[in-house]
């Protein structure tokens, strides 16, 4: 096992509690073969990944590819609409202040209703803004149609989420990258020691662990570590890699005990 894993590992031997692990990988509709690639490597290794899929990026084809292998081990939600940046100033964000929420709705139920054709009515009720922002009218918009979770970063300021339940992610691979040495085309590689660290500070921390991955910039480097990573998650007897659908579930399965006591 390489070093940068032994803090995850010590985090994961020191825990008294299990530990659910989901991975959900944004911008599915982007780099065909590189997300392949990396639905290929979790069934392989026996890991769950949920797909956050652009319904205007998501191809016929990558539709059908995917909609045959949605299963116990795979699910695919919604992420945004087309992914456009519509904020007129400061961070980029599809679903924003500067959308009406009639313009939101609309988006969102678009958009579910193509993602929901291209696999085959197997799109599970979930979404994941872009950038991991949106607004209390993306809330609001989203318990109109009747969807059942919203995943946002840990961090991300509260929303009032009705009947919505919250699924965030902890650890972001991508941003932990080693600085370029000059402006190039090539991505810097993935900084090892410090996503370890990271890491390790959830699994000590958090009774359900979300790691966010975006295959579309992952180099041949992130693919060999991530696996690296689920052999060394499975081999604790403290981790159980579970689907969003599966905690979206158990979550309202134990809202609805709290609403009948």
């Amino acid at each position: 096992m390489r070093r940068w894993l032994t803090p995850v590992i010590e985090a994961l031997d020191q825990r008294q509690q299990p530990l659910q692990v989901f991975v959900r990988d944004d911008d599915a509709g982007w780099d065909d073969g590189r997300l392949q690639r990396l639905v290929e490597l979790c069934d392989r290794q026996g890991a769950t990944l949920d797909l956050a899929a652009i319904p205007c990026a998501l191809g016929v084809d990558m539709g059908l590819w995917l909609a045959d292998r949605i299963g116990e081990r795979l699910g695919c939600h919604q992420h945004g609409y087309s992914h456009t940046n519509h904020a007129t100033a400061g961070r980029k964000c599809e679903f924003g202040p500067d959308r009406a929420p009639e313009q939101q709705l609309s988006d969102l139920r678009r958009g579910w209703m193509r993602l929901e054709r291209l696999l085959d009515g197997r799109t599970d009720p979930l979404f994941t803004p872009p950038w991991n922002r949106c607004t209390q009218a993306t809330a609001d918009a989203l318990n109109t149609l009747g969807l059942q979770a919203l995943s946002r970063d840990a961090g991300a300021a509260p929303l009032r989420l009705g009947a919505l339940q919250a699924l965030p992610v902890h650890v972001d691979w991508m941003k932990h990258r080693e600085p370029s040495i000059a402006a190039t085309e090539t991505p810097p590689a993935p900084d090892l020691t410090t996503l370890g660290m990271r890491l390790a500070e959830a699994c000590r921390r958090e009774p359900v662990l979300g790691l966010m991955l975006h295959h579309a910039v992952m180099l041949d480097a992130d693919f060999d570590a991530l696996g690296e990573l689920i052999v060394a998650l499975q081999q604790s007897r403290h981790v159980e890699f579970v689907t969003m659908r599966t905690l979206l579930r158990s979550l309202r399965a134990q809202a609805a005990l709290r609403r009948s006591a």
